[in-house]
């Protein structure tokens, strides 16, 4: 069909510009439209997608070559407005929810990590204190027995005075006959105890 003149022609193209402007749109979430919160709209995006659909029918109805549009102004409807401004707010909603579950899974997984490594880490420190520990207790069995090979009676001595020191604190009152060994020992005298 053909438009006459150039008014007419910019009449025509209006109407399908503006038919397909509110398609896209509508089908572009809000935050493509408006830069919010310094994040980069995807503006020219949607603006590519409204000439490519526009310049088909523009083309095959008026044969007219839509290459470019220029939007002076969006503005929308009172109306829309509550809604659309509704709708942002989910989307930012939505982006935020997905924020804060990212944070608390990454979360989550430091925190499992280094509860791991803090088990690991403590099982080895006990492993480390137990070898030591039986290290340290088979060298004082050698000891002991050198001890006792060497010196028999002192070392029955010395095991009876730890006997004493675990059982006997400083309120403890102990009666001991006098032939107890503990006295013999202390005294010097070392006679064997008295048959019963």
């Amino acid at each position: 069909a053909t438009v006459g003149t150039r008014a007419t022609a910019q009449e025509r193209l209006a109407d399908v510009v503006l038919t397909k402007l509110g398609a896209v749109v509508g089908s572009s979430p809000a935050s493509a439209l408006v830069s919010v919160e310094g994040l980069a709209s995807q503006f020219n995006q949607v603006m590519t997608r409204l000439i490519t659909r526009a310049h088909e029918p523009a083309l095959a109805d008026y044969g007219i070559e839509l290459v470019d549009v220029r939007l002076r102004q969006l503005t929308l409807p009172e109306q829309n407005r509550a809604n659309v401004f509704a709708r942002m707010q989910a989307e930012r909603g939505k982006i935020a929810l997905k924020y804060r579950s990212e944070g608390e899974r990454e979360f989550k997984k430091v925190v499992a990590e280094a509860e791991h490594e803090k088990t690991r880490t403590l099982a080895e420190a006990y492993r480390e204190a137990e070898r030591a520990k039986g290290e340290g207790d088979a060298q004082a069995m050698r000891i002991y027995a050198d001890a006792f090979g060497k010196n028999p009676q002192f070392y029955k001595f010395r095991r009876t005075l730890q006997a004493y020191e675990k059982i006997l604190d400083a309120n403890t009152t102990v009666f001991l006959p006098a032939d107890a060994e503990i006295f013999q020992i202390l005294s010097g005298e070392r006679k064997p105890k008295a048959a019963r």
